[in-house]
């Protein structure tokens, strides 16, 4: 067996205790944001939902049936990405022109970065007991709507699934927006998620997920939070 699919990874995800109303927020702009994050990252207004143990085996699987793009061995690149393992490039000693610098380091993907948060937001539903046949992913649209589709669609009602929902009388489906990174998170991300579920979040009863996977810069392990997101 290799490392990649004998070794496991703890995960802890978390919710927000404050439901995050679109239309509150487009009138207090990045400043409210920036409390958000700062919450998250000093661990305030957090409420512990699961701890989940990851095999990246599982991970991969998962990536196959769920995630938008096509990555590679996701088992192998989470591993990667969760001890921070940048490759050194190759450096001629050779002086270049003023104003450039040669890269040293490989940088992480935005693509797999992606990739392996989604993949987690699944294992976590599935995990939570929430029926992941009926989860999908949505076909993202090209040009000025892009930024308005959200990742996936949740038609599940059962128990697992209402507990990450503050209310008893929403309306199915519940669409998520997923962001992750291996740099931390940021206001930024969590703003154009909310932008991406404000043209489907419309009535009272709609609710929104944001599922954010980050490395948290205090101890550098991968952190899931979810975020609430209501009209």
């Amino acid at each position: 067996m290799s490392v990649a699919r004998s070794l496991s990874v703890e995960l802890n995800v978390s919710k927000y205790n404050v439901s995050l109303s679109l239309s509150k927020l487009s009138g207090l702009g990045k400043t409210l944001l920036k409390t958000i994050i700062d919450d998250v990252l000093k661990g305030r207004n957090l409420r512990p939902l699961k701890t989940l143990q990851i095999y990246p085996a599982f991970l991969d699987l998962y990536n196959v049936r769920y995630t938008e793009k096509w990555i590679e061995k996701l088992d192998v690149n989470f591993l990667k990405y969760h001890v921070g393992s940048k490759p050194k490039l190759n450096i001629p000693r050779r002086r270049l022109p003023r104003n450039l610098e040669y890269l040293s380091f490989k940088v992480f993907s935005g693509d797999v970065s992606g990739m392996i948060a989604e993949s987690l937001f699944v294992y976590f539903l599935d995990y939570l007991g929430v029926n992941i046949d009926l989860v999908a992913h949505l076909r993202p649209y090209k040009g000025r709507q892009a930024a308005f589709v959200p990742d996936f669609a949740i038609w599940d009602g059962s128990l697992a699934a209402k507990s990450l929902i503050s209310i008893s009388n929403y309306q199915l489906p519940v669409y998520a927006e997923v962001k992750g990174s291996a740099q931390g998170m940021n206001e930024l991300q969590l703003e154009r998620a909310l932008c991406q579920l404000a043209k489907i979040i419309q009535a009272p009863q709609d609710r929104g997920l944001v599922f954010m996977a980050y490395k948290d810069p205090r101890d550098l392990n991968f952190r899931g939070v979810v975020f609430e997101v209501e009209r």
